[in-house]
């Protein structure tokens, strides 16, 4: 019994050291677990970054070690309450492309899912608006009579003066500016709309000598007319 006794005392005290050699904190330590690798993404991004209304960006993104991924509009600020930040899922490709036209500056986000796990990655879309165009009008009309007359200048000496362009000026200030005769009618066009213009022939007689006009946007001020009646004062 004695001999039993001792036996079972050195291999106690054998497995002690053993032990100790290996936990020298002399503690029991629980099997260490190993975590499974998280969900990668390896990028997400858009071509181009900044758009106008209207126009087309294309997402593309690739990720790793996944088994669901979800794309859409993203909203960073749930993660805190929700733990979710997609709010329109627009694709649920491992990796791939997609195209979207927003219509103002957006984030758009991808997660990637592996078992209980997620990771997101946002990119933020800058969309500006399309510029509007200055409201204009066009101004058109007819001259009628002879468009070339003879007459004499101030020393007496004849000449010959035909009438080849039309002269606009605005209300609101005296640069003038001119367009050729196209056979008999003239067009100003492109004219900013909110002003009052005066059109003549320049220095001919006519009838009348000089017509008001007030452009009004996405307008085509029609029959604009003159009828001419004799030449320049002087050539």
């Amino acid at each position: 019994m004695t001999r039993i006794l001792v036996a079972v005392l050195f291999i106690a005290a054998i497995v002690t050291v053993a032990y100790t050699q290996k936990n020298p904190t002399g503690r029991l330590q629980r099997p260490t677990k190993t975590m499974p690798d998280p969900p990668k993404i390896l990028s997400f991004t858009s071509t181009p970054e900044r758009i106008q209304a209207g126009e087309t960006v294309t997402l593309q993104w690739s990720t790793a070690n996944t088994d669901q991924v979800i794309v859409g509009e993203g909203h960073p600020e749930w993660l805190q309450t929700r733990g979710e930040a997609i709010d329109t899922p627009l694709s649920s490709e491992l990796s791939g492309s997609l195209q979207v036209s927003p219509s103002q500056t957006i984030t758009y986000a991808l997660q990637a899912k592996k078992g209980g796990r997620s990771v997101f990655k946002f990119l933020t879309i800058q969309v500006t608006s399309v510029p509007t165009p200055p409201a204009t009008c066009s101004i058109t009309g007819q001259i009628f009579g002879k468009l070339t007359w003879r007459s004499t200048d101030d020393r007496g000496q004849p000449f010959s003066a035909t009438l080849k362009r039309m002269y606009m000026r605005s209300s609101e200030g005296d640069e003038r500016v001119n367009v050729r005769l196209q056979g008999r009618t003239y067009t100003f066009t492109n004219v900013p709309a909110g002003q009052t213009y005066k059109i003549s022939p320049e220095n001919f007689r006519a009838r009348p000598m000089e017509r008001t006009v007030s452009c009004e946007p996405a307008t085509v001020h029609r029959g604009i007319n003159f009828e001419l009646t004799g030449a320049p004062p002087s050539g």
